[in-house]
């Protein structure tokens, strides 16, 4: 048996708290690792959140996903996190193998039971020299469709939204090795990766919003001049016009995007222009 120095033990402990820092008062941790010696180890070195790689709620998905916790140690270290007066950050992976829409909505409403601050959210991608790449290989797993990822996205965001939970981010690190994932130095094999995904679903959302105000109006409405903060103007045009078009050619309905900085960030006005009965 080696007796390590308690000044190498240190060493060891502060490279691990250093290289699993999103900034200087935010660590993340997977469940296993948390317990009260590290928890008083991160509040030492002034860490103030802590996210934990959650994932998932399913018992089942997490043992396929070779996952050394159950559900219940990640309540336990959730607890633990709170207790001792830290933010509470949960991550949650959607469409993990095997989970289905009303798996991920589960998910979504047991991470919500745990008090977290923020949650974060990212879909499940199938990486090279991973049972999972030879699965697919195999044609035995197919994982979502870039589509279903922002659907299942937003009904969780909407869900959390719906519990007061607030801070919510969305997507993965996008590191040069993702945005290359074409080239052979990729660790990409499949999945819904886009160097965008972030900003597909909050498109998305506003698309909702817009379409919720349109049903409203008791008249078939030709075309809208919709107003808001110049900071969200590309978030109503959509990813490469995408809602423009999309409500031209599902709802038959022109959209002129105006910029008011009177306007709340996050927040719309709509003026109907034309209608069908005009």
């Amino acid at each position: 048996m080696v007796i390590m120095k308690k000044d190498k033990v240190q060493e060891i402990e502060n490279s691990y708290i250093e290289k699993h820092k999103i900034d200087d008062e935010t660590l993340v941790l997977k469940p296993e690792k948390v317990n009260k010696t590290m928890l008083k180890k991160l509040k030492d070195n002034h860490i103030k959140a802590i996210e934990l790689v959650a994932l998932c709620s399913n018992n089942y998905i997490l043992k396929r996903y070779k996952s050394p916790n159950t559900y219940d140690q990640i309540k336990k270290a959730s607890k633990l996190i709170r207790r001792n007066r830290f933010k509470l950050g949960l991550q949650m992976m959607i469409g993990m193998q095997d989970a289905t829409r009303l798996d991920d909505l589960n998910t979504a409403k047991d991470f919500a039971k745990l008090k977290p601050k923020q949650i974060r959210i990212y879909p499940f991608l199938v990486m090279k020299n991973t049972d999972f790449a030879k699965e697919y290989a195999k044609g035995e797993y197919e994982p979502i469709t870039l589509g279903q990822a922002i659907e299942r996205c937003k009904e969780c965001i909407y869900l959390f939204q719906q519990k007061k939970i607030e801070n919510i981010c969305i997507g993965i690190q996008n590191t040069e090795e993702m945005q290359n994932f074409k080239k052979d130095k990729s660790n990409l094999v499949a999945g819904p990766y886009h160097p965008e995904f972030a900003k597909l679903v909050e498109d998305s959302i506003w698309y909702d919003s817009i379409v919720e105000k349109i049903k409203k109006v008791n008249v078939k409405v030709k075309e809208i001049k919709v107003k808001v903060n110049s900071k969200n103007v590309d978030n109503v045009i959509g990813y490469k016009k995408e809602n423009l078009q999309k409500m031209k050619e599902t709802y038959h309905v022109d959209i002129i995007v105006e910029a008011d900085d009177d306007i709340k960030e996050g927040k719309s006005h709509i003026e109907i222009i034309s209608t069908y009965d005009d």
